[in-house]
């Protein structure tokens, strides 16, 4: 399995924009993409990286990807081997998030591998991988503190309005029926002295979001009316064009006051001629990598646990991907099978060199 990778490590919003495709879209390049290479694939697509892992070779893969994309995505890495496989192992344990430890991108994995297998575009080879790094995913949250305090994108969110300086608070969150938008809404709502405007697509006149105490449910399409009661506005939807335009923001603030606008999207939902006009302060993804790198170095103990476990899993993959390798490479008896099967222990040389020779000796 290799991987090609573009993340908040190597690109900005700016370049990562490009990258973030619609569910139909990912349906489309997936299966493109394994019509022309003859491999088989899944994609993973966040607000802070889109990464395709698949079985063909390196230059077959960027070829593809190139034509079917864009060609900035020469500027993906790529990840070869147990690289890969190693990453992506990292990956659902939270290690190459943002924010160390957080655990939405475990959903997001198996998410992204469901669609491709529902899609039948993934293999053996690629379903074994990512059933192990799930499952270590799994582990690790449920066997370490790394994510007892949550320590998400929707977290920082609450934190920003949370330390906005105003005891009672306005806020516009537009896009609040998807996933991180759901979350931002129960972060934000569970502050005291916040009240939450959630715009929402309503579909044949009934809201997906449910109404609170605190929480007013508004058409979306009169997003911009809302806008100048607002104290702060929190942008997450998955629209590739901006829902909140420079114009469109200057015609509706009418009230003189200092305004938070927090775009926590790709591509970015508020244009960046917001952070212009006078008393609006606007935050993007990239602002929060500075403060998810501080919460990273007061994780450090229970990162090395997670780390610890993660190597554990990450010996049992090997060890069962050599063992199915080799019952891949011919027919053998059941007795030869048996003997494979109650190999036990040792390090992963010692368990293949035990599997080897069980497989190969006389029934």
């Amino acid at each position: 399995m290799n991987c090609l990778s573009f993340d908040f490590h190597s690109a900005s919003v700016g370049m990562r924009k490009h990258f973030a495709f619609s569910s139909e879209r990912r349906g489309r390049l997936l299966t493109d993409f394994c019509a022309r290479t003859g491999g088989n694939a899944f994609l993973l697509c966040t607000c802070n990286r889109t990464e395709l892992y698949f079985t063909c070779g390196e230059a077959e893969a960027r070829s593809a990807w190139e034509a079917l994309t864009s060609p900035e995505a020469a500027k993906f890495v790529f990840y070869g081997g147990e690289e890969a496989e190693k990453h992506l192992f990292r990956l659902a344990c939270g290690l190459e998030s943002m924010l160390i430890g957080e655990d939405e991108i475990l959903g997001q994995v198996k998410d992204a591998f469901l669609f491709a297998l529902e899609r039948k575009t993934t293999d053996s080879e690629l379903n074994l991988c990512a059933r192990a790094a799930i499952a270590c995913g799994k582990r690790t949250k449920a066997q370490t503190g790394i994510s007892v305090i949550p320590r998400s994108v929707s977290t920082l969110a609450a934190n920003a309005v949370a330390a906005f300086p105003k005891e009672e608070k306005r806020v516009l969150l537009i896009g609040s029926t998807g996933k991180m938008g759901r979350a931002i809404l129960d972060n934000i709502s569970a502050k005291k002295h916040v009240f939450v405007i959630a715009t929402t697509r309503t579909h044949g006149g009934f809201s997906r979001v449910e109404e609170k105490e605190n929480v007013f449910v508004a058409d979306y399409a009169a997003r911009y009316d809302y806008l100048n009661e607002a104290d702060i506005a929190v942008c997450c939807t998955s629209s590739p064009h901006a829902v909140l335009t420079e114009e469109g923001v200057r015609g509706a603030l009418k009230e003189k006051k200092k305004r938070l606008f927090l775009d926590i999207s790709v591509p970015p939902d508020i244009e960046a001629g917001v952070a212009g006009i006078e008393d609006c302060t606007l935050v993007t993804l990239d602002d929060f990598e500075a403060q998810a790198q501080e919460n990273n170095r007061a994780y450090e103990a229970e990162i090395r646990r997670v780390e610890k476990l993660l190597e554990e899993d990450w010996e049992d993959y090997r060890k069962e991907k050599h063992l199915r390798g080799k019952l891949r490479e011919r027919e053998y008896t059941p007795m030869q099978k048996k003997r494979a099967f109650a190999v036990r222990g040792g390090t992963t040389e010692e368990y293949c060199r035990a599997v080897d020779a069980a497989l190969e000796g006389e029934e």
